[in-house]
């Protein structure tokens, strides 16, 4: 007897983004830990991006997405404060996760963004090849030099109080 071959899972697509800042761990974590809701989230990011509930991020909170016309929604399944945040798709455009780490290094700190995915519907596939992928590539990239850019002008105004300030 023949046995068939089992189809192939597709392979998930990676994009993995990352930013390097020189500043103490202990700063850096608790700013990027706000994501959406903070002040430093760039207005004209190419994506929108909506918690549910507001407030901290813990296991179970939900992020809404939209990319144009479409849009996808993940869960939050995995969360250690201050160091990961990991989320799995659970509806729309995109199948399956995506997360946020922050390492310490001796010289300051490593914030990486990596998504894996899968888009199931043909008519989205072509969209996000020609479209999609891009524009969601080029928002993260966006988002985490918002964020470098931020960290960077806080601590030059840290520096520049301590050295107005009277001893």
């Amino acid at each position: 007897m023949i046995k068939a071959k089992k189809p192939k899972k597709p392979a998930d697509k990676i994009q993995v983004h990352f930013v390097f800042i020189e500043e103490p761990f202990d700063k850096v974590a608790p700013e990027l830990m706000k994501w959406e809701e903070s002040s430093w989230w760039p207005k004209n990011a190419g994506i929108a991006v909506v918690r549910s509930p507001s407030g901290p991020i813990q296991v179970g909170t939900i992020f809404q997405y939209k990319l144009g016309a479409r849009g996808w929604t993940s869960e939050v399944v995995r969360f250690s404060p201050n160091r990961l945040l990991a989320s799995t798709f659970k509806s729309g455009l995109l199948q399956g996760a995506e997360a946020i780490s922050i390492e310490e290094r001796a010289n300051g700190t490593r914030v990486e963004y990596e998504i894996r995915y899968q888009i199931k519907n043909l008519v989205d596939k072509i969209i996000w090849m020609f479209v999609g992928e891009r524009v969601y590539s080029k928002a993260m990239k966006k988002i985490l030099a918002a964020f470098r850019n931020y960290m960077i002008e806080k601590s030059k105004q840290e520096h520049e109080k301590k050295f107005e300030e009277p001893s």
